[in-house]
Order: structure tokens, then sequence, then C-alpha cells
């Protein structure tokens, strides 16, 4: 594969759609995107942000609402390979830009168009918060610390933009976001991190202690590590929470994060 012979074109704001077009301007590929007047949102309030993903993406501001605009991005898709989208596919297709109207313009083009959730449900709109919100893998104390969802989206969209590309396709292929959230879900499903779970606070093994300074995240599932830890502090393998807690609590994060490199112990400090 060429790839600075591909030419991509994206119509898409935020995060998951600029972050794939990302991967293919950092392979050298040719990646044009539209973005409305007003310009993308992430970059009124993370410009620094923006200017990193859209770093070798030529960007080109089209009223969208104006036919003559729509016909502009019509051209750009007659000579691209690749069209990547976040609109809706009932306001693509308000634009002729729905799967049939992308096969008229441009028999070759491959269009991934994001979606949040999947058939019949992909025209309602959503944001990373409420895909988690929505399949139960929110925290109980609020907001998630990441956008897992859009990262991880955008991560199984550029695994079919590279399939696509391998076999050739064309035509249109929706991908819902939603589907990240699912594969979030499935250690929750299979009981792995709820409460009590091995992964969830049922081990002390694999839990975040305080210390004098700071916290540390201890992740020794296996034998063989539980057997390190319980020789340093000199308790049996049957050892307490509380009576790891006291233990911890007699160093720094970063006496017992030293302590675990010099020991191969998967344990690190928790960084704030």
């Amino acid at each position: 594969m060429n790839w600075d012979e591909l030419k991509v074109t994206g119509l898409c704001l935020n995060l998951p759609g600029p972050m794939l077009l990302q991967h293919f301007s950092l392979k050298g590929a040719q990646v044009n995107k539209v973005e409305p007047l007003m310009g993308d949102p992430l970059q009124a309030v993370y410009p620094k942000w923006y200017e990193e993903i859209h770093k070798d993406i030529n960007v080109q501001k089209l009223d969208l609402k104006q036919t003559q605009e729509i016909q502009k991005l019509k051209r750009l898709l007659q000579d691209s390979d690749i069209f990547i989208t976040t609109a809706r596919p009932k306001a693509l297709k308000k634009m002729g830009l729905g799967p049939d109207e992308l096969l008229e313009i441009n028999p070759k083009l491959f269009h991934l168009g994001l979606i949040g959730h999947a058939h019949p449900h992909e025209d309602v709109p959503g944001h990373d918060l409420t895909y988690q919100a929505h399949s139960g893998i929110l925290p109980d104390d609020g907001l998630p610390r990441s956008l897992f969802v859009d990262i991880l989206g955008t991560e199984m969209a550029w695994s079919e933009l590279l399939i696509a590309l391998l076999e050739k396709k064309t035509g249109t292929i929706w991908h819902a976001l939603e589907s990240a959230a699912e594969k979030f879900r499935g250690p929750l499903e299979w009981g792995a991190t709820k409460p009590k779970g091995i992964l969830g606070g049922g081990s002390p093994f694999y839990q975040v202690y305080n210390t004098k300074n700071g916290r540390v995240a201890v992740a020794c599932l296996e034998p063989h590590f539980q057997k390190i830890l319980c020789a340093e502090f000199g308790v049996k393998i049957t050892v307490s929470y509380n009576e790891l807690q006291e233990k911890f609590s007699k160093s720094t994060a970063e006496d017992w994060h030293q302590w675990a490199l010099k020991h191969e112990v998967p344990m690190t400090k928790v960084l704030n």
C-alpha cells in the first residue's frame, strides 16, 4: 500500500473522526477535512489539542447548508478513496450524501460513518458520557476519568478501515461507538470488576492502598507475586486488606514504587 497515494476526506468534528484522520495523516496519506464555518468545537475549547491532531490535515470550511458548498464536498469525494463522517445518517441523506448517493458520486469510495448507536437507533445523538451511562460502565462516584469509548471506538474503527483497504471494500459501513462501551462492559458482566469480584475489591492483592505519602496500586494476581509481597511483610497468603493497608502506610508511595521495581512486582505509585 502506498500511503502517500491514498486520499482521505473527513466530515467530522470533536474527537473520534479527527483522530481517525490523524491516523491516516501520520501514515502520509493526503487528508482533507471539511468543517462548518464556525469550526470544530474542539478547537475552541482545546486549541493545542486540536492543533496536534490536525497538524498535517488540510482543513476547509464550508457552509453545507448551501447547495454550491455541498457540491464542493462532492467534488472532493470524487477524487477520494475513503470518506469518514460523524454526522447522523439522516443528516447525510439530507445533504445528498447517503450510501446510494455516495456510490453514484464515486463507486470506488469506502465510507465509514461513525454513529453513536447501532440500527435502529443510528440517528440518536450521543457522546462518550451517554454511551458509558447507557452501557452501565460509569463509575458510581461521577464522571469517567477519560474518554474511554471515544478512544477505543476510534481504534476499532481504524481496524475496520484497514480491513476495508486490504479487501478493497467500497460502499458504506456504519460503525457504532457504543460497541466500544459494550467491550468495556464485558468484565462487569463476567463479574470480574463488580464489587467483591477479583478485580473489583475482592482480593487484597489487587487493590489501591494509602501510604505515608500518596497511594500505590497493587496488582499481584499471580501466586509467585503474592508470595514475594507476603514474604516482604512477613504475613500469610491469607492476609486481609486491612493488614496490608497497615503495612503500606509505614512507607511512601515512591518507596514502594522503587521496591516493586527492584523485586519485579506489578505495583506502582498512583499519579495524581
